[in-house]
């Protein structure tokens, strides 16, 4: 704009000087020309673009990381002179990552009462994008002056992660339950509703285990091992806080929501019934809701991805200790950018998973029952190919 105003200034000058020195009345009326068009322009584009509305429309609300997708924006008209250029800022904020970028669009307004100018963005990482005009500058057809005009239009997409196959394997330190309907395959328990297998016949076996119409069969004692009872309980839980002094960055916040589902994907593809959780945004209540299918999860992947990291005083375990939360899952993985503030409190009764995804540190670390699992935004399908929870 100012280089257009200079540019009028200097054709006002010229056309003085030409009408000065010549003296002819065609020079003068072209000095006229000069000074009037431009400032009739200036006042027909203040009053004009006031009559301009606006609006935001993505036409798929679901979206692939990475991959172009479409904006409209749509402009209403009314008696609108043609050829006037438009700015448009477009914000695209990513609430789960915290990334905000911006792009500029330029177009001319025709005479038809409506316009709709497509535009082409992408998404480098998954989560929950809320997109909205910033700005909207109309200039009169000279580029002398700009009238910005008032808009709350926004939008809003989903970016659907890439999720990744991870091997699962459960642990087979489970705990007792003599209550529960399944069966340890690893570990004989002492539950003789249920035969876990048949051996040979040791010192020290009680002569009750005996298994007579086998041994009848085979002449040899054998001997009938019962079942262990076991609680499978899971429970996956995602830190969306942070106790240091930086959130995390874009591709670690979009690596732990991968990670996250992929591993809720996998489970509920094998039929494994989980509880999944994490703290809501700003507060220390818990969001969590049971898995039992694959519909169960498909259903809550919105909500998931529109998860806000925030800065807290203490981690999720901690609250979750301090309320004995924790006592209620025999398995639980965790799935954080920080090392937990504790793991040593971890009872026997409970295999510890924990996916801490960092911008440098790699490598397993095992301790117990607790398994400590370091992972970059560039390696973490790797590491966790295979996994056991």
């Amino acid at each position: 704009m100012i280089k257009a105003r200079l540019i009028w200034m200097l054709s006002i000058l010229i056309a003085i000087g030409i009408a000065f020195f010549s003296g002819e009345e065609i020079s003068v009326t072209l000095l006229l020309l000069v000074i009037i068009f431009p400032l009739l322009a200036i006042i027909f584009n203040k009053i004009f673009a006031r009559r301009v509305e606006t609006g935001i429309e993505i036409p798929v609300n679901t979206l692939s990381k990475g991959s172009e997708f479409e904006l409209l924006i749509q402009v209403l008209k009314r008696k609108f002179p043609p050829l006037a250029p438009v700015v448009c800022i477009i914000r695209l904020n990513n609430t789960l990552t915290g990334e905000s970028t911006e792009e500029e669009v330029l177009f001319a307004l025709n005479s038809g009462p409506e316009m709709k100018i497509p535009i082409y963005v992408r998404s480098l990482y998954c989560g929950f994008l809320n997109l909205e005009i910033k700005d909207l500058l109309i200039y009169d057809i000279f580029g002398l002056s700009k009238v910005k005009i008032p808009t709350e239009s926004n939008a809003e997409a989903f970016v659907l992660p890439d999720t990744f196959a991870t091997n699962l394997s459960v642990a087979t330190n489970l705990v007792k339950d003599v209550d529960a309907d399944e069966y340890s395959q690893s570990k004989a328990g002492s539950d003789p509703s249920e035969t876990f297998a048949i051996r040979e016949y040791r010192p020290g076996d009680s002569l009750h285990r005996i298994h007579w119409k086998l041994s009848s069969k085979f002449d040899d004692i054998l001997i009938k091992e019962a079942s262990l009872p076991v609680n499978h309980s899971f429970l996956v839980l995602l830190e969306t806080g942070f106790t240091g002094s930086t959130r995390p960055s874009s591709s670690i916040a979009d690596a732990l929501m991968e990670i996250t589902l992929s591993i809720c994907q996998q489970m509920a593809e094998e039929e494994i019934n989980f509880t999944i959780a994490w703290r809501d945004d700003g507060k220390n209540d818990f969001f969590h809701m049971a898995i039992d299918n694959f519909d169960d999860l498909t259903g809550l992947i919105e909500k998931q991805l529109k998860v806000v990291f925030t800065k807290r005083e203490t981690d999720s375990l901690n609250i979750m200790r301090e309320t004995g939360a924790l006592g209620e899952y025999q398995h639980l993985i965790y799935i954080s950018q920080e090392e937990p503030n504790f793991i040593s409190d971890f009872g026997s009764n409970t295999l510890f998973t924990g996916i801490i995804c960092q911008e440098a540190k790699t490598g397993e670390e095992m301790i117990d029952n607790i398994d400590l699992i370091y992972c970059t935004p560039e390696s973490y399908r790797e590491e966790l190919s295979e996994l056991m929870i």
